[in-house]
């Protein structure tokens, strides 16, 4: 007999019954009302629709999160190339420079004269 109390015995104390053994005794719940009935099904269908809201919501935040990284991948990739853009412009702005800082030293070397650093100050 112990061991039968030990099983339905909880720490406490108090009395526990297993749910299969209390699942026969349970009283059933009263049928719904039609007015009942009604107010649940209108909540259910406010519910389903606003699950619907919802995913939808979460997929067009899932849209406009790829949108935006895509945008800072262009990003990225239009500030390596702006790099390399200046850098072009730079070497295009300094050729002329440097071929008129050449030409001058070059004709001054094979007419046998120093080139003056004043001529070469005006080149560049």
């Amino acid at each position: 007999m112990t061991n039968l109390l030990d099983k339905y015995e909880n720490t406490t104390g108090e009395m526990v019954v297993p749910a299969s053994e209390s699942a026969g005794k349970a009283k059933q719940q009263p049928a719904l009302s039609r007015k009942e009935r009604k107010i649940f099904k209108a909540l259910a269908k406010a519910l389903r629709k606003h699950n619907k809201l919802m995913k939808q919501e979460a997929e067009r935040r899932r849209a406009e999160e790829e949108a935006t990284e895509k945008a800072n991948r262009r990003k990225d990739d239009s500030s390596t190339r702006g790099f390399f853009n200046k850098l072009g412009d730079a070497i295009c702005k300094a050729i002329p420079k440097i071929l008129t800082a050449i030409a001058t030293v070059a004709l001054g070397f094979f007419f046998n004269r120093k080139p003056s650093r004043r001529a070469l100050r005006a080149a560049l």
